[in-house]
């Protein structure tokens, strides 16, 4: 706008007459027809209808020249009418007199500048160097103006500024790396596996002792244990093993962090049952704490013993003759069945603490160094690993269960 002279308007010769005035008349007070000197050039333009003609309004039309100066009282009632026309809000709020007071007001820190066109104030600006920037930046939107500072100033902010946010950006992804962090871990400690591996470790440390007391229990008489050793004992026992393990539970923490996360499990099992239910993974029998599986191998031991003595007998006394031989071995069946239920001894009833130490050695020689070397077994192995888990339709299915220990006769 500071380098517009004027807007030149063509007016089509073609054009409908009723068209232009319809466009034009509103314009028309500031435009100015501009004579034409041989039409019968236009004849030769192309594009350009004999008949056009040509209207020019300069910039002074509309905008006219202004002057600017300082104010003087003189001007109050020209500024008056002008702020009068535009609304009665000012002079209602700061009385009739307060531009004639602005003016009379200024100082070497506040001055009043007049607008004038053609000797008639049209126009006033207030300048003060007393400015409230606070005030200002509370009010307005600045950033635009470099918020009234100098630009190398405001060039230092943005940068801070941009600085604090890519910290603050940081520090946020930060903190959700950490809960996200925390999350797993209080996750991980409620995993029944994470509990057993927890299980395991601590059995480790009291492994000598738990060994030592089972092994002393297992020197004793079977008068002296059929006295002690009953299934209250065992159970106090095996407690007092778990004395210093917990089951983990999930924390308060899921309160404020609630996840749907499906390896956040709940434990209903107490430690003992935690500890059994584990160990019949490496072995111990279904139903041990109810008698199941006590002296599975009672009597098995001295009857093979007898019968490997007879077959002994009985190859040695091949050597002589047929009917010496015949009349020996009824004798000897003879002599076995009639001390048979002499030697018959009957089954303890005292609880059997064979089982939990043999399940238990297991369980603690499966450490994670056993654990990695069975991942990598089965990674090298994948595709027999996969073949078990074939059903009846040569699929792969993952209904079909098998128990772990049948995995080392395929491997």
């Amino acid at each position: 706008m500071p380098d517009l002279i004027g807007i030149l308007f063509l007016v089509r010769g073609d054009a409908d007459e009723d068209d232009i005035k319809h466009c034009f008349d509103p314009l028309g007070s500031f435009f100015q027809e501009v004579d034409c000197k041989d039409r019968t050039i236009l004849q030769d333009v192309r594009g350009i209808h004999k008949d056009s003609r040509i209207y020019f309004s300069s910039r002074v039309l509309v905008l006219p020249f202004i002057e600017i100066r300082l104010a003087k009282q003189e001007d109050h009632d020209d500024l008056a009418d002008v702020f009068n026309s535009q609304s009665e809000t000012v002079t209602e709020a700061y009385g009739e007199y307060f531009i004639a007071e602005l003016i009379a007001a200024q100082s070497d820190n506040n001055k009043a500048l007049v607008a004038q066109v053609k000797d008639k104030a049209v126009g006033l600006m207030g300048l003060s160097k007393e400015v409230d920037v606070k005030l200002l930046h509370q009010c307005f939107e600045l950033d635009s103006f470099d918020n009234l500072l100098k630009p190398e100033y405001m060039d230092a902010i943005r940068a801070r500024r941009e600085l604090i946010i890519e910290q603050k950006q940081r520090e946020a992804e930060n903190q959700r790396i950490s809960e996200l962090r925390r999350l797993k871990e209080e996750t991980m400690k409620c995993n029944i596996i994470a509990q057993r591996i927890a299980l395991q470790e601590y059995l480790i440390e009291r492994e000598k002792d738990i060994t030592d007391t089972i092994e002393e229990h297992l020197a004793k008489t079977n008068e002296d244990l059929a006295k002690e050793m009953s299934t209250e004992f065992v159970i106090e026992m095996i407690k007092e093993w778990l004395s210093g393990f917990t089951i983990q539970q999930p924390s308060e923490y899921f309160y404020q962090h609630p996840t749907d996360d499906n390896e956040l499990q709940c434990n209903i099992q107490d430690e003992l049952e935690f500890m059994i239910s584990t160990l019949e993974i490496f072995g111990l029998p279904i139903g041990y704490m109810t008698g199941n599986g006590h002296f599975a191998d009672w009597g098995k031991e001295k009857k093979d013993d007898k019968l490997s003595q007879a077959r002994k007998r009985q190859l040695a006394m091949n050597k002589k003759k047929k009917g010496k031989q015949n009349k020996a071995f009824e004798q000897l069946k003879k002599k076995y069945a009639a001390n048979k239920n002499d030697d018959k001894e009957e089954k303890p009833k005292h609880f059997d603490l064979e089982p939990i130490k043999k399940a238990l050695k297991k369980f603690c020689l499966s450490n994670g160094d056993i654990r990695s070397q069975v991942r990598q077994i089965f990674k090298q192995e994948s595709k027999v690993v996969r073949s078990v888990f074939i059903d009846e339709y040569e699929e792969a299915s993952f209904k079909k269960c098998i128990d772990i220990h049948e995995l080392s006769t395929k491997l």
